[in-house]
């Protein structure tokens, strides 16, 4: 009679062959839920125009043209990126935070505007908010 007990005998080999499983399932759906990223948006191009009559330049994105407003010295009001100007990945638009973009962009380009960020805002636009007026350099 033999005093070695076989593996294959005991009672819980197949209770511990589940638990493993169940242990290495888990492992790879956290690796893989961990993984996940969201995909980049793309960013959208704002096309840059010269308009001669007014002497200014638009930025123009879905038939929406924007006019320069004024300068804007601190970054606070910057929102998130929503595009480029042109295929310039240097020159960023932003939104405004707390106001549609539809209305009102930021355009950031540290090698043309050490100042700070210019404000734009879109053609039609009649309502100026209070704490825009301060910064009120163009009529256009």
């Amino acid at each position: 009679m033999s005093y070695l007990i076989k593996f294959e005998k005991l009672p819980w080999r197949d209770f511990m062959k589940k638990i493993i499983a169940v242990i290495c399932i888990f492992s790879f759906l956290f690796m893989l839920s961990a993984c996940k990223q969201e995909p980049a948006k793309p960013a959208l191009q704002f096309i840059a125009s010269d308009n001669n009559e007014l002497g200014c330049v638009e930025l123009t994105r879905d038939g929406i043209i924007y006019r320069p407003f004024g300068i804007i010295g601190e970054k606070s009001m910057r929102g998130e990126k929503i595009g480029i100007r042109g295929g310039d990945s240097s020159s960023s638009i932003f939104a405004v935070k707390d106001y549609s973009w539809d209305e009102w962009i930021l355009e950031s380009d540290e090698g043309l505007m050490p100042a700070g960020d210019m404000l734009f805002k879109a053609v039609g636009v009649t309502e100026i908010p209070v704490e825009f007026e301060k910064y009120k350099e163009y009529n256009y």
